[in-house]
């Protein structure tokens, strides 16, 4: 695995940008993605292409649990006053702060935004 020949190769990885777009580059289904109408108009297997190669990539490379994100959620759910935050875009390690839970090895995860990235 890649990840395995990096940290051999370096010690550790210093930064780690998770991304779940699959591309086109290799879409070889005979269509004219660049002409299609809406996403609708698409045939199902470029939507499986993008989703085996983009979200597969996030969940193998990901430094936090699904079961943190699980806790997010249930936080989230959980909470009578979570009208407040309707509309907002959340933050996992953040939801983690705010709500008093680490993953499941006991760390605490960095919220990854801008104000902490500087």
């Amino acid at each position: 695995m890649v990840i395995d020949n990096i940290i051999a190769e370096q010690g550790k990885i210093d930064i780690l940008v998770n991304s779940v777009w699959g591309g086109y580059e290799y879409y070889n289904d005979g269509t004219e993605f660049w002409n299609k109408k809406g996403f609708w108009t698409a045939p199902l297997s470029r939507f499986d292409k993008m989703f085996s190669a983009g979200v597969r990539a996030y969940y193998v490379t990901t430094s936090e649990s699904a079961e943190f994100i699980g806790l997010a959620i249930a936080a989230l759910a959980t909470d009578e006053n979570v009208i407040d935050k309707s509309g907002t875009k959340q933050i996992a390690a953040q939801v983690a702060i705010d709500y008093g839970y680490t993953d499941i090895d006991g760390k605490q995860p960095k919220p990854l935004n801008v104000a902490n990235c500087q």
